[in-house]
């Protein structure tokens, strides 16, 4: 005969909860660094392009 499992669904769908906020939390904080890297990348590239024709001129 089987044990009836206990009902967990009330505390596995807090649990859900709690992890979808966690990753919301870190989309937003990787979006931001990752916006961060590609604009330092753009400003250092733009640096080099600069530097490079200011040398070849």
């Amino acid at each position: 005969m089987k044990k009836k499992l206990p009902d967990l669904s009330a505390e596995t769908e807090a649990a859900d909860e709690l992890t979808n906020r966690g990753i919301c939390r870190n989309v937003k904080q990787n979006t931001r660094e990752h916006w961060l890297i590609s604009r330092w990348a753009d400003i250092t590239s733009s640096f080099v392009m600069t530097s490079a024709s200011n040398t070849n001129g």
